[in-house]
C-alpha cells in the first residue's frame, strides 16, 4: 500500500499559521551552502555542555545569529521540518507511529524498561546502561563514548565513506567520520542544570565543523547531515531527527517514559515501536553515510522530501 504521510504533512505546513515568527533572519539571503558556513562563522567552537546551560542557551535562543531551530520557541519553528529533508528521517518518523515491532525489539525495550527505571547513584552507570543495551540494536554494535575535538559524548555512531575507484575516491579516503547518531544521558530530572537535547545536538554540529573542513565545496550541496538524537533523562526517553542544510533543525518526534505501569499497553506499544524504528533508521543512516554518500545523485537537500513511502 501506498503512504501518503510526507505529502500530508506537507499540506499542513501550508495550513499552519503561528502568526509572526519571534526570531527573524535579516541576513542576504545566500544559497544554503554559504548560509551554513556563515552560521559556523558566527558560532565558533564552544563546548556543548557549555552551551546547554539553561541562562547560554537562553541567551542563544534570542539572537538571530545564534539561534538553532529545535522548537524552543514553538512560535519560531522552522518552515520545513527535519524529518522532510531526508527520506531516512521521514520513515523513522513514519515508523514510529505506524510500524509493527519484532520480538527482538519487544524485548530490548523491556530491558530499557527494567534497567533504565532503576535509581543510579552516578551518571555514568545509567549511561553504561543504556550503551549496553542498544548496542544489540545498532551497526556493527558500535556504540561508544566519543571524542570530539576536546569534547566527549554520552554516546554515539559514526560512519566512514567508503572510497570508490574514480576521480572522487582520493577525497573519499581524507573525510572526516560522520556522526549520525548522538545520545545525552542526565542520571535525574533537574540534576546538572544541562538541557540535554542542546548538548546532543552541539555534539552533532561540532561534529559537522569537522566534517566540512574535509568536504569539497562542489560536494556541499549534496549533504545535509541527517542524524537521529537521543535523550535519557531518568526514565524518560526522547528521540529527535537533525538536519543540517542552510541552518541546524531539530525536530523532537516523541518521548516514552519508561517507569509506566506495566498495564499501560498504549505507551508500551510505541516504546516497543520506538526501538524498532531506531534500529531501521540507524541501518539506513549507517549505510547512506557509508555506501551512498557523494555516489549517488541527492540534489535539492534543503528542499522537501517528496516521495512516497511504501508500508
Amino acid at each position: 500500500m501506498i503512504s501518503n504521510f510526507p505529502a500530508t504533512r506537507l499540506i499542513k505546513l501550508q495550513m499552519v499559521d503561528d502568526g509572526d515568527d519571534e526570531v527573524e533572519d535579516d541576513l542576504p539571503e545566500l544559497p544554503y551552502v554559504e548560509q551554513r558556513i556563515a552560521f559556523l562563522r558566527r558560532n565558533p567552537p564552544r563546548a556543548p555542555s557549555s552551551e546547554a546551560a539553561v541562562e547560554n542557551f537562553r541567551v542563544a535562543q534570542e539572537k538571530k545569529e545564534r539561534f538553532v531551530y529545535c522548537g524552543r520557541p514553538v512560535t519560531a519553528d522552522k518552515p520545513l521540518p527535519a524529518t522532510l529533508m531526508d527520506p531516512i528521517l521521514c520513515e523513522f518518523q513514519y515508523n514510529l507511529h505506524n510500524s509493527v515491532p519484532e520480538t527482538q525489539d519487544i524485548l530490548i525495550f523491556r530491558e530499557l524498561r527494567a534497567f533504565l527505571t532503576r535509581v543510579f547513584k552516578v551518571e555514568d552507570e545509567r549511561k553504561a546502561e543504556l550503551i549496553r543495551i542498544l548496542r544489540q540494536l545498532v551497526p556493527l554494535k558500535a556504540l561508544s563514548c566519543g571524542d570530539i575535538g576536546p569534547h566527549r559524548t554520552d554516546g554515539d555512531l559514526r560512519a566512514s565513506v567508503e572510497p570508490v575507484d574514480g576521480q572522487d575516491s582520493e577525497f573519499m579516503k581524507r573525510l572526516h567520520q560522520f556522526l549520525y547518531y548522538a545520545e545525552e544521558v542526565k542520571n535525574e530530572s533537574g540534576t546538572g542544570g544541562k538541557e540535554a537535547l542542546v548538548e546532543a545536538f552541539h555534539y552533532w554540529l561540532e561534529q559537522i565543523r569537522l566534517c566540512l573542513e574535509t568536504i569539497p565545496k562542489e560536494h556541499q550541496t549534496e549533504i545535509n547531515f541527517p542524524a537521529i538524537l537521543l535523550t535519557l533523562i531518568g526514565p524518560q526517553l526522547a528521540v529527535s531527527a537533525a538536519a543540517f542544510a542552510g541552518s541546524p533543525n531539530v525536530e523532537t518526534l516523541v518521548s516514552i517514559p519508561l517507569n509506566i505501569h506495566s498495564t499501560n499497553t498504549e505507551t508500551i506499544a510505541a516504546g516497543q515501536r520506538l526501538v524498532y524504528s531506531l534500529r531501521i533508521a540507524l541501518s539506513k543512516l549507517f549505510d547512506y553515510y557509508s555506501n551512498q554518500l557523494f555516489k549517488t545523485s541527492r540534489s535539492n537537500v534543503d528542499f522537501p522530501f517528496r516521495n512516497l513511502l511504501r508500508n
